[in-house]
């Protein structure tokens, strides 16, 4: 009795999947999608050729030498397009452009990016649209980059400063170049952002320890995918919590309240208005429109472009 129940079980799950990957080469024939590694395993899909985060790139470099330039691949529930070749991009990001340009709604983008609103998570719709044009006139212009050149290269200066002020006499003395990069850089987006330095400084305050921290996190955390983006079905059951999803919630409080202070700040000062909007840090900017138009302006979207700087 036992046996027959076992032969019955496993004949059914055999069917199953033989069933399975026949449907699916056959919708995959009949939708014209680049052609697919094979297998492509129930549930998985072709999560099981991803065995090492670390050597990913060479993973799909493998496939794209036995498959071609443009492969399909099936992600647990999400279908990703691989393309490496040059004229294969240039047909998805150029003459294609709309049909790519939107983001996948991830638990990261409804957690960290105020519900898919800021630039890195909102969809190619008017909001974004919106997003982009603040983008090139008031943060990424030509003219506002020129009148921030001073910040640049007074960090540049800094920097050198910091790295000469090490050495003790005619001893040599070793930089990590990568941290040093990373503070260059933070201190220059902070500056131009709020105005405000937080590598470097002799005494660091709090609000730039708390930054430090939300940063590291944020490294920590790695990439913004959580288990939850692949298998949805898992957050139905309650497996959702052991995922990324209660760090990015915790992570998200502490840069909410980072990014607000700053806001905060920047207002109880009051906006410094002046003829060549030289002095006039990023959070100005967009204070400022936010009086011009508080129905669109409100506290959310300038954190928003905020963090996306």
């Amino acid at each position: 009795m036992n046996r027959s129940w076992v032969k019955k079980t496993y004949n059914k799950i055999v069917a199953s999947f033989s069933s399975h990957i026949t449907t699916k080469t056959l919708l995959h024939k009949l939708k014209n999608y680049p052609p697919s590694p094979f297998p492509t395993l129930p549930i998985l899909g072709h999560l099981h050729l991803v065995k090492d985060h670390n050597s990913i790139h060479r993973t799909f470099s493998s496939l794209s030498q036995k498959l071609g330039p443009v492969i399909t691949l099936q992600f647990g529930s999400r279908r990703a397009l691989l393309v490496s070749s040059p004229s294969a991009v240039e047909d998805c990001l150029l003459h294609n452009d709309i049909c790519f340009a939107n983001r996948p709604r991830l638990v990261a983008g409804k957690i960290l990016g105020y519900d898919f609103t800021t630039m890195s998570w909102a969809p190619y719709d008017p909001l974004w649209r919106n997003h982009r044009k603040i983008a090139a006139t008031e943060i990424l212009s030509s003219h506002r980059l020129h009148l921030l050149a001073n910040i640049r290269a007074d960090e540049v200066r800094s920097l050198v400063k910091r790295i000469i002020s090490q050495k003790g006499g005619d001893e040599m003395v070793v930089v990590e170049v990568k941290k040093a990069l990373f503070e260059l850089t933070n201190n220059a987006m902070m500056r131009m952002v709020a105005g405000k330095r937080i590598y470097g400084e002799a005494e660091v305050s709090s609000e730039a320890k708390r930054f430090q921290e939300v940063v590291k996190e944020l490294i920590e955390i790695g990439a913004p995918t959580s288990v939850v983006d692949f298998f949805p079905f898992l957050k139905y059951l309650g497996i959702h919590y052991i995922s990324k999803e209660k760090k990015y919630k915790a992570l998200f409080l502490e840069l909410d309240k980072f990014l607000q202070d700053l806001v905060d700040e920047k207002r109880c000062q009051g906006v410094v208005i002046d003829c060549g909007g030289k002095n006039k840090t990023l959070i100005e900017v967009l204070i400022n429109l936010q009086n011009s138009d508080p129905s669109f302006f409100n506290d959310d979207i300038i954190k928003g472009l905020v963090q996306y700087m």
